[in-house]
């Protein structure tokens, strides 16, 4: 599953130039990061029944059964990702030698 947390729109507003291409390759290798972070607190949050049930459905689900289930069964899931979306932004904008630092603006 391919998720699009991150855009390279949301790259320009924290002052990244780079053409498309590799706005559109940076924007995905950081949502990448985003959900490693989200699929990791939803695992903590479920239930161990529960983190069963979403292991089983693995292998026979599609990603749209798994995506409803989640939504059903972890009801913050919209705050899980925004936060994790800001996170891995905050982070990158930190330490990313193609954000122009403060002073340099």
């Amino acid at each position: 599953m391919t998720s699009t947390h991150i855009k390279p729109n949301n790259l320009r507003n924290i002052g990244v130039e780079l053409d498309d291409a590799a706005l559109e390759q940076l924007a995905s290798e950081l949502s990448d990061k985003v959900d490693e972070g989200i699929g990791t607190e939803i695992v903590t949050a479920l239930t161990p029944e529960d983190a069963q049930v979403l292991a089983d459905m693995q292998d026979n689900a599609t990603d749209e059964e798994i995506g409803d289930w989640i939504s059903q069964h972890v009801p913050d899931l919209a705050d899980i990702i925004e936060d994790h979306r800001d996170i891995v932004l905050g982070d990158f904008a930190e330490t990313s030698d193609l954000v122009p630092a403060v002073n340099d603006l």
